[in-house]
């Protein structure tokens, strides 16, 4: 759920997880979320917007994280994709997310599966 805190209008993301609300925390000095998805697992995605830019975020165990720092250093993703927007997360932990791939053009698509290490138990 999205909520507008103060004008003029700001949003703050809230989980219902087990009949509890929450709100998440913001990523370091941002102003504003958005939530794009979450799993029963209480884990959520979507971008915090800064003063400077705009940050992937994945919210779990009460942090809000740059998915960007998530990527594993022997991950396959090449290293002149910058993602951007994470769209989709399952119950699985899998995200979809957009990013910016210098090789190809400004949209990419891009599926990333967690490891136990990184994201947590599926």
């Amino acid at each position: 759920a999205l909520v507008p805190t103060v004008w003029p209008y700001y949003f703050r993301g809230f989980i219902w997880h087990e009949g509890n609300v929450s709100a998440l925390p913001l990523f370091e000095d941002s102003y504003e979320m958005f939530l794009t998805g979450f799993n029963d697992q209480g884990i959520a995605v979507g971008q915090s917007f800064t003063p400077t830019r705009t940050v992937p975020t994945v919210w779990r165990d009460g942090q809000a994280l740059d998915l960007n720092t998530l990527i594993c250093s022997g991950d396959p993703q090449p290293p002149d994709v910058q993602l951007d927007a994470p769209l989709l997360i399952n119950n699985r932990g899998q995200i979809v997310a957009r990013g910016l791939d210098a090789r190809f053009g400004p949209q990419t698509y891009w599926l990333l599966t967690p490891q136990e290490r990184s994201m947590g138990s599926p």
